[in-house]
């Protein structure tokens, strides 16, 4: 009986954490502006090596169906490396982690500047 509650709570455990991601992250809704969609580019930081996400106001698409850019920019090996920092792959809970490899971010990649 013991074994079979035990693996019956870690069951239950990973069942209530699959389903709690679901649609995570999400994208808050923007303040009442005259901005209606966010744009984002990836630059790298001159003489550091290092990469940064710009976010920016753009224009929306008339349709609404720009592309999302992803919410990790290395997908997996991003999601993968946060679950190692916090030692989650030490205990079997990286997977906590893992919907982020394939989530976007509610923001236009790329997309022009809109004029001020």
């Amino acid at each position: 009986p013991t074994a079979g509650l035990a693996a019956g709570g870690a069951v239950a455990f990973r069942t209530g954490a699959a389903i709690s991601v679901i649609g995570q992250p999400r994208m808050p809704p923007l303040p009442s502006s005259k901005y209606s969609s966010v744009g984002t580019r990836l630059v790298r930081v001159p003489g550091s090596g290092c990469r940064a996400r710009i976010f920016y106001p753009c224009e929306a698409p008339p349709d609404g169906s720009a592309a999302q850019a992803p919410y990790l920019t290395e997908g997996r090996a991003t999601s993968d490396g946060m679950a190692s920092l916090v030692a989650f792959d030490k205990v079997g809970l990286s997977f906590l982690l893992a919907h982020l490899a394939t989530a976007t971010s509610g923001c236009v990649p790329e997309a022009p500047v809109v004029a001020a």
